[in-house]
């Protein structure tokens, strides 16, 4: 018997957390995400299937797996889903944080008057300035063996002066001893990330997100580290010659204060 559908619970940020929203669905190691409606929708679908059969075997490890859009009834009727790898399949408690990356997430299609629209709105964030902001984090208390209260405008709201703090509740676990030992596989794998963006120059990526997980549960010897960069619904090919320049500019950014903290 096919195993059923459950809620996804540990989704950390994403336009589907919003109170009406369709969320994820899990179904054993695969994560079914609501394929959005129009353009944003078809070139996400039409993205993966251009990587999928990829010789790029670097990116193609950065990326969750992906295998197709599959329809399913609900009350409302046939719901698309993309259909990937669930990357918490492995935890017991993961702890989550969704990066949005990039200094800017208005993409090249849209008109000057969102960009303008957008650039404002994001002045209150760390997007410009620092090239990521913290779209969302779901902590563990291993003390207390559940998960801490993490307002979303805590995470929305981070400042240049702030965003540290904000990203150190990401190690914090309720106990003496936060969580530094997951920093340095994570800052390996975001510097894999940075190598790739520095030598490629295939696409550009406005809205997209870096999302690092580990095991909560420090009773388990394996921390899980997973680090993937996911949301591809604006994606454009490069055809300047140049690179995803505020890409890896976030992705710096984001090194030096992982830096910091595992030096404290």
């Amino acid at each position: 018997m096919a195993e059923s559908f459950r809620i996804a619970d540990n989704q950390a940020g994403g336009h589907n957390v919003e109170v009406g929203k369709k969320g994820f669905l899990l179904r054993g190691d695969k994560l079914y995400k609501p394929l959005q409606s129009g353009k944003r929708g078809n070139a996400e679908v039409n993205f993966y299937a251009e990587v999928k059969n990829s010789k790029d075997q670097l990116f193609l490890s950065l990326i969750p797996r992906y295998f197709g859009v599959e329809q399913i009834q609900d009350q409302d009727g046939l719901t698309s889903y993309l259909v990937m790898e669930n990357l918490t399949h492995i935890h017991k408690h993961p702890v989550i944080l969704d990066l949005k990356m990039g200094v800017r997430t208005a993409d090249e299609d849209a008109t000057p008057e969102f960009v303008e629209r957008r650039r404002v709105k994001e002045l209150n964030s760390t997007t410009p300035s620092l090239g990521f902001r913290i779209a969302g984090l779901k902590g563990w208390d291993d003390a207390l063996k559940q998960r801490p209260n993490i307002p979303p405008k805590k995470c929305k709201n981070a400042t240049t002066d702030t965003v540290k703090d904000v990203l150190k509740l990401f190690i914090v676990n309720g106990t003496d001893k936060p969580r530094k030992d997951v920093l340095p596989p994570i800052l390996e794998s975001l510097k894999a990330l940075v190598n790739w963006f520095e030598t490629s120059n295939s696409h550009r990526f406005y809205a997209a997100s870096v999302l690092c997980i580990y095991e909560g549960d420090t009773s388990s010897t394996d921390a899980k580290i997973v680090v993937k960069l996911i949301d591809f619904t604006h994606v454009f090919p490069i055809k300047d010659g140049g690179k995803d320049d505020g890409f890896i500019f976030g992705l710096k950014n984001v090194i030096n204060l992982f830096e910091q903290l595992l030096h404290e």
